[in-house]
């Protein structure tokens, strides 16, 4: 049953736009570049590496400016991990299927693995993945961005790895107490050279920092509180900078339950899609809403709510204290306050796979390129802009599919399908 001969038809198109035979070719030359590397002989003057001949820079698998290395006696093995689709088949005719995929590749790749992923595997690796790869193309920027989180959406679930939300709370609150004001005169005085320790005093933050004594080789036993304090907020500085401390947050919901709602309604051939897309977005709040709840522990506020100054997300992140928000009517309710995520200046999150998906089929990124994979990353937005350009989009193609499924002239079924996947991520997107 040769079934690895034919990949992608054993595979089912909803699950992924990925060509597996593109996918098997790709891991293949990774585990070749890495071989190629330990074949690399090096300079005994200069340590320069000397690359065999018939081989390029390009052949061999480079990480922070060296090859990669494989450890003596130490066999080099590809793993293949399976995500939602797979764990999601089981006990499905599909299965059988997928099964005899994955069996049928390893049959021919004696020395490859399979890994069954869990929801976390799959936050954890596409976490690693991403701060590589980032790392890599921030290289050429002139002024790089940090991450501060990422989201990863897929066909059934939901990935969104974050710095600590109290780790970021320590830092604005070193922040207001004056400590990057000091951290960046420390930093200034530093790299000046001028051989002076800045230490605080126990005195009010506005006082002691006209009066700061200048001394040298403090010892830690006899710090000021202060002193104290402000060395942990270089702590956390030190850890945010390094994109450490990221948590993973998991939801078992993606963009396919949409795409199975829009197709069962091109069979019926409605004469409007409005009604269909209110069941979808009914559909995936709810399950976000929970998730969200769960996840940071917060209440999302009552529909309609406004908060003081501004606008309350119906999806809002923890909550903690007490705030008055007003509704429709003005009336006046107690409701918990809002602990959102803040932004960090010179931090992004990184939104990847079917946000990148999403973003090419709003035209935010990757405009006349025709494989997903080629377009590089977007300029950095805010998230509002991104949510109108993807609504814009859901009204276009909505609007649309009356003519893909019941004029007999325009009709294209395999177009209103294609549509129906792209409405059901931008919906999903939007909400989440």
């Amino acid at each position: 049953m040769m079934f690895w001969q034919k990949l992608q038809d054993a595979t089912n198109p909803a699950v992924s736009r990925t060509k597996v035979h593109g996918v098997i070719d790709f891991l293949t030359g990774c585990e070749r570049r890495i071989l190629n590397g330990q074949k690399l002989k090096w300079d005994p003057v200069t340590g320069a590496a000397i690359i065999p001949e018939g081989l390029t820079s390009d052949d061999i698998a480079i990480k922070g400016g060296k090859a990669i290395r494989v450890p003596p006696n130490c066999e080099l093995k590809v793993i293949i991990g399976t995500s939602h689709w797979y764990r999601e088949a089981y006990g499905k005719p599909e299965f059988v299927e997928h099964r005899l995929l994955i069996e049928g590749i390893l049959k021919t790749r004696k020395n490859w693995v399979h890994e069954r992923l869990t929801d976390l595997d799959e936050a954890w690796y596409e976490m690693r993945a991403v701060k590589h790869a980032w790392e890599k193309y921030r290289a050429n920027l002139k002024e790089p961005e940090r991450i501060q989180a990422i989201l990863g959406v897929g066909s059934g679930s939901t990935q969104y790895s974050s710095i600590s939300l109290d780790l970021v709370e320590k830092f604005f609150e070193g922040k207001k107490l004056g400590y990057e004001e000091e951290r960046r005169e420390r930093e200034k005085k530093a790299s000046e050279k001028s051989g002076v320790t800045r230490l605080l005093l126990d005195k009010p933050l506005s006082f002691f920092a006209k009066c700061m004594t200048w001394l040298k080789g403090q010892p830690d036993d006899i710090l000021s509180e202060q002193e104290k304090a402000f060395r942990k907020h270089l702590e956390v500085v030190e850890n945010l900078r390094g994109e450490k401390a990221f948590a993973p947050n998991l939801l078992g919901v993606g963009n396919k339950i949409g795409t199975d709602i829009l197709n069962e309604a091109i069979k019926q051939a409605p004469p409007d899609y409005y009604p269909t897309l209110d069941i979808i977005e009914k559909r995936y709040e709810e399950p976000v809403k929970k998730w969200t709840a769960a996840t940071f522990k917060y209440e999302a506020a009552p529909e309609g709510a406004v908060e003081k100054g501004g606008g309350v997300s119906s999806v809002l992140p923890c909550l903690k204290g007490s705030e008055q928000i007003r509704d429709k009517d003005d009336t006046a309710k107690q409701k918990k306050s809002v602990r959102k995520m803040p932004r960090l200046e010179g931090q992004i999150v990184i939104a990847i796979s079917a946000n990148h998906y999403a973003a090419q089929a709003a035209e935010l990124v990757g405009a006349g390129t025709k494989n997903p994979g080629e377009a590089p990353p977007s300029e950095t937005m805010l998230v509002k802009d991104a949510i109108e350009a993807f609504k814009k989009k859901v009204k276009e193609l909505v609007e649309a599919m009356p003519g893909l499924v019941n004029d007999g002239e325009t009709q294209d079924l395999k177009k209103a399908k294609t549509n129906a996947k792209t409405i059901s991520n931008l919906t999903y997107l939007s909400i989440l």
